[in-house]
């Protein structure tokens, strides 16, 4: 049987290949009969978003030569090791592109739609290729099925023309599987059947992560991995440099992007995906205002601290009430509910049952 998945596995980010790599992988281990190959839908809007361009050649004349100087080694780098992984991890299939996508149904047996935002029409420029309808949309009589898996509508405006949009694409799934309950109780008041599943990184356990993750760092470190905008968390960077004191650990610094500039912290540049796996297994403890960061901190049974007080926080909130982790969250670098003592034994039984979820939902269309 083949199988496709589409979402958006060239977005020059750890959460979004790494889910892209985990749904692969799970899928292919546990239904063997089965051909599975990442789409390789190339969306406009989705891939500007990490253009050079955008990133370095935006601004006036003085500002662009100043990033050329001080980014562009670092963006190319980054760049490169994304591409790398691409082509090394994933299984790709032929190009497609807004014009040709509903063609793709001719050569699967079953597209999974997921996970990331896909269904955030804002976010894609109201791409229709993530809801297999392209330029030249007609009713296709291709006998494959479109379900999605853990897929996001990010946060859904009140406007009734894009709600009525969004509605209308999504009746024509043949199954409905979303990331966030804001997204299953949207979907549900409009009379839609649906369900809530688990991110895909939460469906590969820490042996399999462990083969993938790669060790870059001998000695002990708190490792703060941002997201956000790092002039909105001093307070976290605070938060995280105290913890470093406390565990005489030197301090490292990750943002795909971002950067700092402290003669305390280590920054860590142009990391790969593996690496960046590998310094969240091989830490002292993690601080964070990341959700893929919160999940595997959690798989690795790594001490770790998120932020909360941020934009679209939904599911970081939904990871922590789901393990009972409130002694990991923070609002404004001050921890919520310290000195709790967490049971990775029962937070593994509850991961390992979110996976037998998952398995039980793709067994109703993939055979």
């Amino acid at each position: 049987m083949n199988i496709g998945l589409i979402t958006f596995h060239r977005a020059e980010n750890y959460g979004a290949v790494l889910q892209a790599y985990a749904l692969q992988e799970f899928i292919s281990d546990n239904f063997r009969n089965c051909d599975v190959k990442i789409i390789d839908y190339r969306s406009v809007p989705i891939e500007s978003a990490y253009s050079y361009r955008k990133l370095i050649l935006s601004g006036n004349p003085i500002k662009i030569m100043a990033k050329i100087l001080l980014r562009g080694p670092r963006v190319y780098q980054t760049k490169r090791n994304f591409k790398e992984f691409v082509n090394k991890r994933l299984v790709i299939s032929e190009t497609f592109n807004y014009e040709n996508i509903e063609t793709a149904k001719n050569e699967f047996d079953c597209i999974v739609a997921g996970s990331d935002q896909i269904f955030n029409l804002a976010m894609t420029n109201h791409d229709m290729g993530y809801f297999l309808q392209g330029e030249k949309h007609s009713r296709n009589n291709s006998s494959c099925s479109v379900i999605s898996y853990a897929a996001s509508t990010g946060t859904i405006p009140s406007d009734e023309a894009y709600q009525s949009e969004l509605l209308n694409l999504l009746k024509s799934f043949d199954g409905l599987s979303f990331r966030e309950k804001s997204s299953y109780d949207w979907c549900t008041r409009h009379g839609l059947r649906c369900q809530v599943n688990a991110d895909p990184v939460m469906l590969l356990d820490a042996e399999k992560w462990s083969k993938l993750a790669k060790k870059s760092r001998v000695k002990p470190y708190v490792l703060y991995f941002c997201v956000q905008s790092i002039e909105n968390e001093m307070k976290t960077l605070e938060f995280a440099k105290k913890k470093a004191s406390e565990l005489e650990c030197e301090l490292c610094f990750l943002s795909i992007y971002g950067s700092i500039h402290d003669k305390e912290i280590q920054r860590l540049q142009s990391t790969k995906p593996e690496e960046f796996l590998g310094l969240i297994k091989n830490a002292e403890c993690v601080v964070t205002d990341s959700f893929h960061a919160s999940v595997f901190s959690i798989i690795f049974h790594k001490n770790f601290f998120v932020e909360t007080n941020i934009k679209n926080n939904a599911r970081i909130l939904d990871l922590l009430e789901l393990t009972g982790l409130s002694c990991s969250s923070m609002k404004n670098g001050t921890v919520m509910n310290p000195e709790k003592k967490i049971d990775w034994k029962s937070i593994d039984t509850i991961l390992e049952e979110k996976r037998k979820e998952t398995y039980d939902y793709f067994r109703e269309y993939i055979q």
